[in-house]
């Protein structure tokens, strides 16, 4: 998919209600045409979510910094859902393989507000943890992430060779090291009965 056709389904998208991620794209360069539409936050990256909740709810509202850093995560998941209410805000962010298990889950609670539309990218594949959170989203050019995950990754099967021949190459160097060991061991071993030999 080209640029616009990729802006073309993420405004469709945040009018349908519904979370978006693109693969290997940056979200920033779709800001400016989310923007004449709708109100955005961005925050680049998903993590720590405490503090990317802080920015959220700042960005949209009046309220302090200090006052909300002092909250807890529960706290400011409710203060965003009434700041959110009655505006459709659109939080766009980066990296979705980086969320983890416990990041997924808040996230995936601040997806159930109404008027919240996430949009995301994803650079390669997501952690085990986040399968929940990721299942709320569309992938808007899903089959360029088929295609990459399709290709074969031959870099696993060239390292997996140079490994095979220089293990190979030390077993054969160690090998030879062995046998003149055992070698000399047994020189050492006649020698010294020729010498017990002699002296009776």
């Amino acid at each position: 998919m080209n640029k616009d056709e990729i802006k073309d389904v993420l405004i469709r998208n945040i009018r349908e209600g519904k979370n978006s991620l693109l693969w290997q794209q940056h979200t920033a360069q779709y800001i400016e045409a989310i923007e004449e539409k709708y109100e955005v936050v961005y925050i680049n990256e998903p993590d720590p979510i405490k503090a990317k909740m802080v920015e959220i709810i700042t960005a949209i509202s009046h309220e302090k910094e200090t006052t909300l850093s002092r909250k807890t995560v529960p706290e400011l998941k409710k203060i965003l859902a009434s700041k959110t209410a009655r505006k459709k805000v659109v939080i766009i962010f980066n990296h979705f393989e980086r969320i983890t298990a416990s990041v997924a889950r808040a996230w995936l609670s601040i997806s159930e507000f109404e008027r919240v539309i996430l949009v995301g990218s994803l650079f390669g594949r997501f952690k085990k943890g986040a399968y929940g959170l990721y299942k709320v989203f569309e992938v808007v050019n899903e089959d360029d992430m088929e295609e990459s995950f399709d290709e074969v990754d031959i870099s696993i099967f060239v390292f997996g060779g140079i490994s095979v021949l220089i293990f190979l190459a030390f077993l054969r160097v160690s090998l030879q090291f062995a046998f003149e060991v055992t070698g000399a061991f047994w020189l050492a071993v006649i020698v010294f009965r020729t010498f017990i030999f002699v002296a009776r």
